[in-house]
C-alpha cells in the first residue's frame, strides 16, 4: 500500500510498522540512511493528512446537481469553430460529414481524428506510424496553436454555462482536456462497451458528467444511456448542436452502438466535481483525465 495507490490507510500502517522495523534493526545512523529514512516519514505525514481529510465529515452532493437533463446554450465562445479548426475542417463543411476527408497528405493534427480514421479504414503508412505512437501524436497536438484556441473556447464554456449548474462556493474540478470523440458515419464498431465511469478505477462518486455534441445526433451516432442508475431504461440522447447533456455516469451505463446513420458524430464529454467534495487523490486528475480548478 502507498499513497499513489491509491490506499492510504493501510498506507499509514506499513509506514508504522516500517520505521519500527528500520528503527529495531539499523544501527547505522550515517547522514544517507537519515535523509532516506525522514523521505519515507513526510511520505507517511502525507498519507496521515489524506487519512484525515477522508475521515472527516464532508459535504454531500446534492442529488439534483446530476440528474438527469437536457440543457440549451449559445455558443458565444468559439466551441464549435475550434473545434473545426483542431479537426482541419475545410471552410463550409459539415462536421457530420468528416468521414468523407480523403486520406491524402499530412496525418491529421488531432489524435481522436487519426485514431477514427485508423479503425474505420486503410490509412497511408506515415498515418499508421504515427497512430501507433499516440503519446507523441498527443503531446505535437498540444503544442498546436489550434489546440490553445480549442481549449480556451472549451474552458470559456465551462465558466459560463457549467459552473452555474454547480453551485460550489470553492469552485470546482474539471477535466482538461475534455474527451473528443469522432464516430464516422460508416463506423461498423461502437466507439466503445456498456459501462459505468465508476467499473474503472480513479473515480470518486461525486462527479457529474456532461456530453455535449457538436453535430446533430439521434439513433445510432448518439450515446445511449439509462435515465437513472439501474434503471435499464436505455436510450439514444437526441440533441441539436447548441444543446447538452448531464446526467450521473458513475452509476447510469451508457454506450454506443455502431453508426449506420449515415451521419459523422462529433462530442466532447467531460467529467465535473465540486470542489468541496473533491479527494484530490489522484495527482490532480479524475479517473485518468488531468483537470483545471475553476473558480
Amino acid at each position: 500500500a502507498n499513497r499513489i495507490d491509491p490506499a492510504p490507510r493501510a498506507a499509514v500502517a506499513a509506514y508504522a510498522a516500517g520505521f519500527c522495523l528500520f528503527d529495531a534493526e539499523v544501527q547505522d545512523t550515517s547522514e544517507l540512511l537519515s535523509k532516506i529514512r525522514n523521505k519515507y516519514v513526510k511520505e507517511a505525514a502525507e498519507c496521515a493528512k489524506q487519512v484525515a481529510f477522508l475521515e472527516a465529515p464532508r459535504p454531500v452532493l446534492d442529488p439534483d446537481l446530476r440528474t438527469s437533463q437536457k440543457f440549451d446554450y449559445e455558443d458565444t465562445f468559439g466551441l464549435l469553430s475550434s473545434t473545426c479548426r483542431v479537426l482541419e475542417l475545410p471552410l463550409g463543411a459539415s462536421l457530420s460529414e468528416l468521414h468523407r476527408k480523403t486520406l491524402e497528405g499530412d496525418p491529421p493534427m488531432c489524435p481522436a481524428l487519426l485514431a477514427s480514421f485508423a479503425r474505420c479504414r486503410k490509412v497511408p503508412p506515415t498515418w499508421g506510424l504515427l497512430a501507433t505512437r499516440r503519446k507523441d501524436h498527443i503531446k505535437q497536438f498540444r503544442r498546436a496553436p489550434e489546440y490553445v484556441a480549442w481549449i480556451n473556447a472549451y474552458l470559456a464554456f465551462v465558466r459560463a454555462v457549467i459552473r452555474p449548474l454547480v453551485p460550489d462556493p470553492r469552485g470546482i474540478v474539471v477535466q482538461c482536456p475534455p474527451t473528443l470523440r469522432c464516430q464516422f458515419a460508416d463506423a461498423v464498431r461502437p466507439t466503445g462497451r456498456r459501462h459505468r465511469d465508476d467499473d474503472y478505477e480513479g473515480h470518486q462518486g461525486e462527479e457529474i458528467n456532461f456530453w455535449v455534441p457538436l453535430t446533430r445526433v439521434w439513433g445510432n451516432n448518439s450515446l445511449h444511456v439509462e435515465s437513472s442508475p439501474a434503471a435499464g431504461d436505455f436510450r439514444p440522447l437526441e440533441l441539436d448542436v447548441g444543446q447538452f447533456y448531464r446526467f450521473h455516469g458513475g452509476q447510469c451505463e451508457h454506450y454506443t452502438n455502431a453508426n449506420d446513420t449515415g451521419s459523422t458524430r462529433v462530442s466532447l464529454d467531460f467529467r465535473v466535481i465540486p470542489r468541496s467534495l473533491w479527494l484530490d487523490l489522484f495527482g490532480q486528475r479524475i479517473g485518468e483525465y488531468p483537470c483545471e480548478l475553476i473558480d
